[in-house]
């Protein structure tokens, strides 16, 4: 694996007031947290506990297995808090189905997509960086990039909840996740396209209905 603006990660973490690692089922997700924590980069990974749990065990073994730690999803709130207080960082998965009122609708290639608020919320209280990456295959390296972009600038207007649907937009909607999947869509993990909470006169591509 090779970085791509790893600047853009340090800047942040140079901050000392916590990094918000955004990606999403895109790429290499897996690799993104085990490969950064090899180079010295360790960090708490929000994680729902699988079903199984010898699967849930022998998966926690290599998440952890140089450095990371888990933060399981179902708490992550707290230890997110303690996380960013301590300026460290936490990777979150960004693009799992929600409904009201855990979640906000923002744009997703045109459509109303339901999508995690705390996110947004945890970076507006804590004043936390939010960091997009993805880990992508290069076709002409033959490897994996792992690709930092620049912080994500959170909209502080007074309103709380208004600025938790901008900010969100900014962090998944219509701009960092929808530019990431145009540029390498073959990358994308097929059950992530599926199921987004939608409006109930929504209409997916097909044309299939799936409001809440």
């Amino acid at each position: 694996m090779v970085y791509d603006g790893l600047e853009n990660y340090e800047r942040a973490y140079a901050r000392g007031k916590g990094v918000l690692f955004l990606t999403a089922h895109f790429g290499g997700w897996e690799l993104s947290a085990f490969a950064h924590s090899l180079h010295g980069h360790w960090l708490h990974v929000v994680m729902r506990p699988m079903d199984n749990e010898y699967l849930d065990r022998m998966l926690q073994q290599y998440r952890t297995m140089h450095g990371n730690k888990t933060v399981a999803k179902d708490d992550s709130v707290r230890g997110l808090l303690a996380a960013m207080k301590a300026g460290e960082t936490v990777g979150i998965l960004m693009d799992t189905n929600m409904t009201p009122p855990q979640g906000v609708f923002v744009d997703f290639f045109g459509m109303a997509a339901c999508t995690a608020s705390g996110l947004a919320r945890i970076a507006l209280r804590t004043d936390a960086a939010v960091v997009p990456g993805f880990t992508i295959w290069d076709p002409e390296l033959k490897r994996y990039r792992l690709r930092f972009d620049p912080a994500v600038e959170l909209v502080r207007t007074g309103n709380l909840e208004a600025d938790i649907v901008a900010s969100g937009c900014g962090c998944t909607g219509g701009g960092r996740r929808d530019q990431r999947v145009r540029r390498g869509f073959t990358n994308v993990f097929p059950l992530e396209v599926r199921l987004y909470a939608r409006f109930p006169s929504a209409r997916d591509a097909y044309g299939r209905n799936h409001g809440v």
